[in-house]
């Protein structure tokens, strides 16, 4: 047995792939990418077989890096330990949180895909007290603090946002918190004035969504009266990158069977050309619920489409979004302990998905700012991977870490749970392509 063989071990998170004649690795507890021709693979191969040592100096360097960025480890380092300790510190975490705050199920579109129902429900006075009060418990010591607008359509109630997102900054200003906001629209109400709104607001990130091109576009996000939308949002858009450059903008797109168009999707990139290095593309699978499953893609149509789109936006030079946040990081915002959903009437939600729905809340925000939580809400707050069989032995698991909760406990022959590991090939030529630009 060598000596490398006695005192270092093979990371279990190493994937590599041979694409175009290059073969690209990737570590998942250090995000750490290679980038190696034929020779340098055999010589890495050697070294992850635990075969011989570095014989050189050149070869020192390659096993140095290795060891660096967690390819190889010292013996005694326990990979599950230390990913289970990142996760539960951001799972447990005493120095920031988020809530999401539906201040309106309301909702100038009618999307064929569409799970809520929009009833005329705002965020009351006396719900947007309870919030406050909660504030008031929660800020104190904390280093960070971020909120969520969510709806329906959230800009719907900007006097809302502008409104009590101001009370929010006051009281983490009293605090000493850091504040920022993220936000989730359809698009169709960024105008000037609502966009001056979130730049005071100090927004951090927007996702609007386009469901490719312009004639694939209007058939699936519509208006109330079915009209179409495309053209509005993307002028929209242009503005709000013009006006904010420091935000984050993503781009979402939600594929099912009527929105198959490569090129669709090339004119869409084209249109948002101007504005490419500001956004990333977000293409996401339009899951199944209770309503409806006819528009869903059965997963392999979805992966060979996504896979399709996916290489044209690379080749593009845009910036593609996965989803995924970092080592350990919880893929789903449902996960993190401090982080809860607030229903316009006050009911506490994790998941944004069922949060137009009462009946499945997990408990109420008393007006004091008491969290009042039910029996529904154990199984949320005590998830971890680690007691998952399937996830615990994942060689992706750093990736998602359980990722969609929602997903989880779906039996659909339209979602795959684990499909995010499927995007790890292009997710680590994009990161290389960025990495070689100089982007982050």
């Amino acid at each position: 047995m060598s000596i490398v063989t006695k005192a270092f071990t093979t990371s279990k998170y190493n994937h590599f792939y041979k694409i175009k004649g290059k073969y690209l690795g990737i570590n998942l507890l250090s995000w750490a990418i290679l980038s190696l021709d034929k020779e340098q693979y055999k010589l890495v191969n050697d070294f992850l077989s635990l075969k011989r040592a570095p014989q050189n100096e050149y070869e020192e360097a390659i096993f140095g890096l290795l060891l660096e960025k967690k390819f190889i480890n010292p013996l005694g380092f326990n990979e599950d330990e230390y990913l289970k300790h990142l996760f539960n510190l951001n799972k447990q975490s005493k120095d920031s949180f988020s809530l999401g705050l539906a201040i309106t199920l309301g909702c100038n579109f009618r999307c064929l895909y569409c799970y809520q129902d929009h009833p005329a429900k705002r965020m009351s006075r006396i719900v947007q007290r309870s919030v406050l009060a909660y504030l008031e418990k929660e800020l104190p010591g904390k280093d960070s603090f971020a909120v969520s607008w969510w709806g329906g359509e959230p800009l719907l109630e900007a006097g809302i946002i502008k409104n009590l997102g101001t009370e929010i900054m006051d009281l983490c200003h009293k605090f000493g918190v850091k504040y920022s906001c993220s936000m989730s629209t359809n698009g169709y109400l960024l105008n000037d004035e609502n966009i001056q709104i979130l730049k005071d607001g100090y927004l951090e990130h927007i996702q609007v969504t386009i469901d490719g091109y312009k004639n694939t576009h209007d058939k699936t996000r519509i208006l109330a009266n079915g009209g179409g939308t495309y053209d509005v949002i993307l002028e929209n858009l242009h503005h709000l990158v013009w006006a904010m450059p420091e935000a984050h903008v993503t781009i979402r797109m939600n594929i099912c069977k009527s929105a198959l168009d490569v090129d669709g999707h090339k004119k869409l990139l084209a249109d948002l050309a101007p504005i490419r290095d500001a956004i990333a593309i977000a293409p996401r699978e339009v899951l199944p619920t209770e309503n409806f499953d006819g528009l869903c893609l059965p997963q392999n149509k979805f992966d060979e489409y996504y896979n399709k789109i996916g290489d044209i936006t690379n080749q593009l030079g845009f910036r593609i979004a996965f989803g995924v946040h970092g080592v350990g990081t919880t893929y789903c915002g449902a996960t993190p302990d401090g982080n809860w959903l607030i229903h316009p009437e006050g009911f506490i939600h994790k998941c944004t998905a069922l949060a137009h729905k009462p009946e499945l809340a997990l408990g109420r925000l008393l007006l004091d700012g008491t969290v009042e939580l039910n029996k529904a809400a154990e199984s949320w707050r005590n998830y971890s991977p680690f007691d998952d069989e399937q996830c615990n032995s994942c060689s992706f698991l750093p990736m998602c870490m359980g990722g969609c909760r929602r997903i989880t406990y779906t039996n659909s022959p339209y979602v795959n749970r684990c499909r995010i590991k499927e995007e790890l090939p292009l997710m680590v030529i994009n990161k290389l392509q960025f990495e070689q630009k100089g982007g982050d």
